[in-house]
C-alpha cells in the first residue's frame, strides 16, 4: 500500500514537472513569435506582423499595446473598420506609453474613422493626437480636422482649423508648398462664403 502511494505520488510529481516544462516551452515559443511579429511591425511589414499577432491573439489574449499594433497593421491593410475598433478599444488602456507612440495610435485611429467617412468620430482622436505629437505633425491633424468639420457642414469651425493648420505647415513644414497653397485657397473660399473680406 505504501509502495503504491509512493508510485502514485511519483507519477503525480512527474506529470506536474512535465506540465511545468511544457508551459515554460510554450511561453518561450510565444515570446519568440511575438519578437518576430514586432520585428515585422517595425520593418513596416504589416501583413506578416498581423498574421502572427492574430494567431497569437487567438491562442492567448494579447495585451492592449499589441492590439494597438494590430490596429495599425489593419490600417495598412486598408481594413479601416477593424483598425478603428482595435485602436479605439486599446487606446484608453494604454496609459504610461511615450507621448509620440500614443500619437501614432491616435492618428491611425482618427484616419481609420476619416476614411470610413465617420468624421465626428475621427475628430476627438485627431485632437488627442495634436496634444502628444511633434509640432511638425500638427499641421496634418489640424488639416484633417478642418475637413471633418467641412464635411459635416460646420464651415466656420473648418475655417478656424484650416488657419491653424496653415500656421503649423508654414512654421514647421515650409517645404509643402502645394499643401500650403491648397490651404490658402480653402481659407479664401470659406472666408468669402462666411462674408469675410
Amino acid at each position: 500500500m505504501m509502495r503504491m502511494l509512493h508510485v502514485v505520488l511519483s507519477l503525480f510529481a512527474f506529470i506536474a514537472s512535465v506540465n511545468s516544462q511544457s508551459q515554460e516551452f510554450q511561453k518561450g515559443e510565444v515570446a519568440e513569435k511575438l519578437g518576430i511579429a514586432i520585428d515585422y511591425f517595425t520593418s513596416e511589414k504589416y501583413h506578416e506582423a498581423l498574421l502572427i499577432f492574430n494567431h497569437l491573439d487567438n491562442e492567448f489574449p494579447l495585451n492592449p499595446r499589441f492590439h494597438a499594433y494590430m490596429g495599425v497593421c489593419q490600417y495598412y491593410e486598408w481594413n479601416y473598420p477593424e483598425a478603428g475598433r482595435l485602436l479605439s478599444e486599446a487606446l484608453p488602456k494604454l496609459g504610461g506609453l511615450a507621448p509620440h507612440e500614443l500619437s501614432v495610435y491616435y492618428f491611425h485611429c482618427a484616419e481609420s474613422y476619416f476614411y470610413q467617412e465617420k468624421y465626428v468620430e475621427a475628430i476627438p482622436y485627431y485632437e488627442k493626437h495634436t496634444n502628444v505629437c511633434y509640432n511638425h505633425e500638427k499641421g496634418d491633424a489640424l488639416y484633417r480636422i478642418a475637413f471633418c468639420y467641412l464635411f459635416v457642414g460646420n464651415n466656420a469651425t473648418a475655417l478656424e482649423y484650416f488657419i491653424s493648420s496653415l500656421y503649423y505647415y508654414e512654421k514647421y513644414s515650409g517645404n509643402l508648398t502645394a499643401r500650403i497653397t491648397q490651404i490658402k485657397n480653402m481659407i479664401n473660399g470659406l472666408s468669402k462664403q462666411n462674408g469675410e473680406p
